[in-house]
């Protein structure tokens, strides 16, 4: 990452419109970024259970 929240606040301090857009595109950036790492943990997650052969993923499989 290459700004924190608080760079990103000094960056909102400043009046010009530029200083916005790029707060804005950190803002954005960092919420892309926890999104993906939450997907990617999710389907992690539905991997590994469906990795498991329980009763739900047989009967999914072979119905």
């Amino acid at each position: 990452m290459r700004y924190t929240l608080s760079q990103s606040h000094l960056l909102l301090r400043n009046d010009s419109s530029y200083g916005a857009l790029v707060t804005a595109y950190i803002y954005a950036e960092f919420a892309y970024m926890h999104l993906h790492i939450g997907f990617q943990r999710l389907s992690a997650w539905i991997r590994i259970y469906h990795s498991k052969e329980t009763s739900f993923t047989k009967d999914i499989r072979y119905p």
